[in-house]
């Protein structure tokens, strides 16, 4: 397969993701809150058939929002606002397909433009079929954000976590998914909560050569081609960075950590503030112990401060 760009193609060393065949809502804690892949056959059947569905019918006619990159780069944060060549389009889903492999014949920036819908549009998810809805195997069937992407190939999205568990379903087409463990929250340069580009890494994933290589070298990192049919489970905290290789499908639902409630209650209990690291850590080191490291670089960058400030004046 044709080399799109470097990707951090220095990251290393890297490691296997476990592979999960046999579902359930237990399987997240079997498998000690960590990142795998699910597997399943009917899942895979559907996804066969998911072209005729996107493109013809009523679902292509829908419109959606598209994220439009003249460079394939699409960062979080500011999204396209303040950023040069990069816009919002409004389009059917079946011209933007059209426009993901090149059969439209026009451009808003340039030829080599890239094209994104970027989360949201729940609305596309009542068209698939019901055996994709994987979300009876999320615990407690808590879904707090069910997403639908399409993007296109050469597409980035560059490191960075998010403040829930996701499952990401790939239903057609492939991706590249890179992902770290929180322990790694301060060598992966992750920007702090409340600024620009937050939950972000400042690591350039196109610079194959000098000091951003050296930040991620020895740094262990889970390596896996996402297809059809799969679908990776990302914990809260675990940071990932994600290439596109074909024109891609994926859904995505994320729910709240089974300890965000207690975290939450402990950060807005009025008890002073030494003691709330104390119980913070004590609860969350007993069911996740490798976000102890992310929370002392969240405490140091003063996003555990920025999420208390919010919290309080909320």
């Amino acid at each position: 397969m044709k080399k799109l760009n470097c990707f951090y193609d220095w990251a290393s060393p890297r490691q296997a993701l476990s592979v999960v065949t046999e579902m359930s809502v237990d399987v997240f804690e079997q498998q000690g809150f960590k990142p795998f892949i699910f597997e399943n056959p009917t899942v895979s059947k559907e996804c066969d058939n998911l072209i005729s569905i996107l493109h013809d019918g009523k679902m292509g006619h829908e419109k959606v929002e598209v994220y439009v990159s003249a460079d394939g780069t699409f960062p979080g944060g500011t999204m396209p606002e303040g950023q040069k060549n990069h816009s919002w389009k409004s389009m059917t889903l079946k011209e933007c397909m059209q426009r993901m492999k090149g059969e439209f014949g026009s451009y808003f920036h340039s030829k080599h433009e890239k094209y994104y819908i970027y989360q949201g549009h729940e609305f596309l998810l009542t068209y698939l079929p019901d055996a994709i809805d994987i979300t009876r195997y999320i615990p407690g069937g808590n879904v707090s954000s069910k997403n639908f992407w399409l993007s296109s190939p050469g597409n980035i999205t560059p490191i960075h976590y998010d403040m829930g568990d996701n499952l990401l379903l790939q239903l057609m087409g492939r991706k590249k998914v890179l992902v770290w463990s929180p322990n790694n929250y301060e060598r992966l340069s992750l920007n702090p909560m409340g600024g620009l580009y937050n939950r972000q890494s400042s690591i350039d994933h196109s610079n194959c050569r000098g000091d951003a290589e050296k930040m991620l070298e020895n740094l262990p990192v889970y390596e896996h081609y996402l297809e059809a049919g799969q679908a990776l489970y990302i914990p809260f905290g675990w940071a990932h960075a994600v290439q596109t290789e074909t024109l891609s499908v994926s859904v995505n639902y994320w729910w709240d950590a089974d300890f965000m409630s207690t975290l939450m209650q402990t950060m807005q209990a009025p008890i002073p503030a030494e003691e709330k690291e104390i119980q913070i850590a004590g609860s969350i080191g007993r069911v996740r112990p490798e976000l102890l490291g992310m929370l002392e670089g969240m405490k140091n960058d003063g996003s555990i401060q920025h999420i208390m400030d919010e919290l309080t004046a909320g």
